[in-house]
């Protein structure tokens, strides 16, 4: 019986793919910033790691306010599909 060798696949990868990142621009007061730095000393994380917790912080806290939105735009959507259907029905 002969056995075969898998090969990896060019460019394949289980990997999970980093997700987009926007850069942006933040003033932050110097006595706030001087905390970071003292963080960012003590621990190793970077400062821009610091405040990507603290976004994700911040949507958890909003999370009801998020949900209200995204139960507003699906009505709103629904509302648009209904509009279009009963605009082209008027049609024929």
């Amino acid at each position: 019986m002969i056995e075969s060798e898998s090969k990896p696949i060019i460019g394949a990868t289980n990997m999970p793919k980093k997700p987009k990142m926007i850069n942006t621009s933040v003033q932050i007061p110097e006595e706030k910033y001087t905390l970071l730095e003292k963080i960012k000393k003590e621990t190793g994380t970077p400062i821009s790691k610091q405040l990507l917790e603290g976004v994700d912080l911040l949507i958890i806290e909003k999370e009801e306010l998020l949900n209200k939105s995204a139960e507003k735009a699906t009505i709103e959507a629904d509302e648009m599909k209904s509009t279009i259907a009963s605009i082209k029905s008027s049609r024929q």
